[in-house]
């Protein structure tokens, strides 16, 4: 998807130096406008590939809590009906149902 957005940047000692006004901190500097226009879409790819990478972990973080907590609850599934047969046998050992 194409995006458009708002350059704004000024000429500082022989440099342009910009912002993107849509976007809170990408910032960028270059000897041309050109150049300046090149480093500002690597600034903002970079930060939207920086951005993507945090959500990917987020998204695996919480899907491996989730898959732990499922194990951990399946784990103790089983180890309760492991431990029911025992439970069984001294119930009828003891005369007691």
């Amino acid at each position: 998807m194409l995006r458009y957005f708002t350059l704004e940047y000024l000429r500082e000692e022989g440099w342009y130096v910009g912002r993107l006004k849509e976007v809170p901190g990408v910032f960028s500097q270059g000897k041309s406008l050109k150049e300046l226009e090149e480093n500002i879409r690597d600034a903002y790819h970079l930060m939207t590939e920086e951005e993507r990478l945090k959500r990917a972990c987020a998204n695996s973080s919480r899907s491996n809590l989730g898959s732990n907590a499922h194990n951990a609850k399946t784990a103790l599934q089983h180890r309760a009906i492991s431990s029911l047969p025992n439970l069984m046998h001294n119930i009828i050992r003891n005369g007691s149902r």
